[in-house]
């Protein structure tokens, strides 16, 4: 029984730890997806440095004071301590920009119209970012649907179609056919006759038919209740309920559309033993479903109008206006890509302080995952963040921090990382003019820092009670046993057995018990998160719904073996199960062997 209750505490430990241990990494991964683990910004120093310099009263930002020669050397001496930094190892860095603002955003689908209004924060668009293509969601095919419906220009259907392609659809219940696209084939067909003539000819291949259609060449026959009548091309020729098999898109007419609808769409029909190319207007097709390209090796001609995947990093498409990438929660409200919007700020004019908007569409969406910022920061366009850098007369309280540089090192190099910065920069005397941040140190990052932290040793704790309470049940049955034993144990004792090695025999089986127990409990436990995915679909289908939601671990719990905890474990329950032992062993130690013996 103590072998069996030890096993299991160890085996529900181990899992429990291992999946908690998981979802961390998980959502630390998450944390540092957005805003890098390791960051460079400017301190109230360098403003105070950079002022002598200036000309102007307006916030710069670091790019524009690397590119102005007239400018602050300090900036350009950052990047040359970046640059040093590749020397002994890789570490990606980007400037980034981040700057509040309000989003007005218009929903329209249809005939609705509504507008979302929310006070959100601009990051510059971090092209390498080595983690942002975990966060892009690829285009779903209602965004591309939305997204075609607000285009107006061959240019723009051009850039569309290129990069996009149809995966399924409804054919329309009836399609004309040619006899020349059916050669050397027969099949069974419906036709109308009057006054013996051939009105018209239905090929449905979900229903027999009681009239055969033979192509020879370019000729057709008729065969109907053993009649033969000749097919002229003048007869029209019907295929009913055909299902396509693919689609290919006719790129010829691109350049003459002004609708979306009017693009040309070629499906191949799968009829008998032959395959029909039929040509459609997307407009005729229903319920299409659309798959979008957005990853390329070069750069593709014509650019798509999405976020793409090209020479080794992610861009932003050019359009007339601004593009964006949403946060995925926007989705709720009914944001699609193709929706447009502004962003508005503060800026000073001659006169007075007045109201200004830039305009944006929306390009994508992105995964942010659980951090308290994640649903109000919006990628962009850094020509937007120093537009409302430099004009915006909004919180100039954080202007620090909305500047600096990002730099993605591993999460398990990080404290080197930021060693070889701080190295760095003390090295070009720029340690006073710039500071060193990992993402531990972020302000929204900080509550959940100490969260997970609690949230560790809780659950170490609750482990190590679960121990403990199984552990005394080995005390019990040990206890048990010394009584049983007594007479043996004064035997062994009267026989010249020294009290140490009767107190060894029984500290012995504790520890015993608790190795053995915890053996067995680890290999049950790494059978179970082998298999934890089977798991988890048996509980939702006990309780009709998800086991987990996907917000908040993901869409599928992790099942990687934590060491530490197995670690963990192997090492305090063989102790502690020894510790459990030494109280019957001390008992076993103090039997007289005269009076049992007597007794």
């Amino acid at each position: 029984m103590s072998l069996f209750v030890i096993s299991t505490v160890v085996w529900l430990a181990v899992v429990f730890l291992s999946v908690i241990s998981g979802i961390e990494s998980n959502w630390l991964e998450k944390l540092t997806s957005v805003h890098a683990p390791l960051r460079i910004y400017p301190t109230e120093a360098y403003y105070k440095k950079s002022r002598e310099f200036q000309s102007r009263f307006s916030f710069a930002t670091l790019q524009e004071e690397i590119e102005n020669p007239q400018e602050n050397a300090l900036a350009k001496k950052l990047l040359s301590a970046l640059e040093t930094l590749q020397n002994d190892a890789p570490l990606p860095y980007q400037e980034y920009e981040w700057a509040p603002s309000l989003m007005r955003l218009s929903l329209t689908q249809g005939d609705r119209f509504s507008q979302l209004s929310q006070m959100s924060y601009l990051l510059s668009f971090p092209t390498k970012n080595p983690r942002l293509s975990k966060l892009l969601i690829p285009p779903s095919s209602e965004d591309l649907k939305n997204l075609l419906r607000t285009l107006k220009s061959g240019k723009d259907f051009a850039r569309f179609f290129h990069h996009v392609r149809l995966e399924k659809g409804t054919l329309p219940a009836r399609l004309p056919l040619k006899i020349q696209d059916l050669q050397d084939a027969s099949f069974p067909c419906e036709a109308t006759l009057r006054e013996g003539q051939l009105q018209t000819v239905t090929i449905d291949p979900s229903k027999p038919g009681e009239a055969v259609l033979k192509i020879e060449g370019n000729k057709a026959t008729l065969t109907l209740h053993g009649q033969r009548y000749p097919v002229e091309k003048s007869v029209p020729l019907f295929l009913e309920h055909g299902q396509a098999r693919s689609w290919i898109l006719d790129h010829s007419f691109l350049p003459s559309i002004k609708k979306g609808g009017e693009a040309r769409i070629v499906a191949k029909v799968p009829l008998g033993q032959k395959t029909v190319r039929i040509p459609l207007f997307l407009h005729q097709i229903k319920s299409p479903v659309f798959s979008a390209q957005n990853r390329f090796k070069t750069f593709p001609s014509p650019l798509p109008l999405w976020a793409y995947f090209a020479a080794g990093k992610w861009h932003l498409p050019p359009r007339d206006q601004q593009a964006v990438i949403l946060p995925v929660s926007y989705r709720k409200s009914g944001a699609l890509m193709g929706h447009s919007g502004s962003f508005s700020f503060m800026a000073s004019t001659f006169t007075s302080i007045q109201e200004m908007q830039i305009p944006f569409h929306v390009v994508g969406f992105y995964d942010p995952g659980i951090i308290p910022i994640g649903n109000r920061c919006i990628y962009t366009h850094q020509e937007v963040t120093q537009t409302l850098l430099s004009s915006s007369q909004m919180l100039p309280y954080f202007q620090e921090k909305q500047n600096g540089f990002f730099l993605w090192p591993s999460l398990d190099d990080l404290p080197l990382a930021k060693k070889r910065a701080l190295m760095a920069l003390e090295k070009a005397y720029l340690s006073n003019y710039f500071q060193v941040e990992t993402f531990h140190e972020y302000p929204f990052a900080k509550e959940l820092m100490a969260q997970f932290q609690s949230d560790r040793l809780l659950f170490l704790l609750i482990a190590t009670i679960m121990i403990l309470v199984a552990c005394s049940n080995i005390i019990s049955m040990l206890i048990i046993l010394v009584k049983d034993k007594k007479r043996e144990i004064a035997i062994l004792c009267s026989l010249g057995a020294s009290k140490k090695s009767i107190a060894c025999i029984f500290g012995s089986i504790g520890m015993i018990l608790g190795t053995v127990g915890s053996l067995l409990g680890s290999f049950v436990a790494i059978l179970t998160l082998q298999n934890l995915p089977k798991l988890v679909q048996f509980l939702s289908w006990l309780q009709g719904h998800d086991a987990f939601q996907e917000a908040f671990f993901g869409k599928t719990l992790p099942n990687s073996l934590s060491y530490d905890a197995l670690f963990f474990m192997l090492m305090v329950t063989p102790f502690l199960s020894l510790c459990a032992g030494i109280i019957p062993a001390y008992m076993a130690s103090r039997v007289h062997p005269t009076k049992t013996i007597r007794s």
